[in-house]
């Protein structure tokens, strides 16, 4: 599978109605341009260790195309 690259994922989040998973992909989309979880979380008004988590979890298990799709299961929230 292909791993999404920086623009594709912001026109994923562009096209996003829910928030909460655009919120999600705009993180990873920010942090691949200026690679500050810090700097994103600010930007986003959101927790840095929300975006930590999300980062992470993208950098575990990448992004593909079919995840987007179909509910970026790879960056989904902290259930606990």
């Amino acid at each position: 599978m292909k791993t999404l690259t920086y623009q594709e994922i912001l026109n994923y989040a562009k096209q996003e109605k829910k928030a909460n998973k655009r919120i999600r992909l705009l993180a990873v989309a920010m942090f691949m341009q200026i690679n500050n979880r810090s700097e994103v979380a600010r930007r986003l008004n959101v927790s840095r260790r929300s975006v930590n988590d999300w980062v992470s979890s993208f950098l575990n298990q990448g992004l593909v195309r079919n995840a987007v799709v179909h509910g970026i299961h790879s960056l989904s929230a902290r259930t606990g």
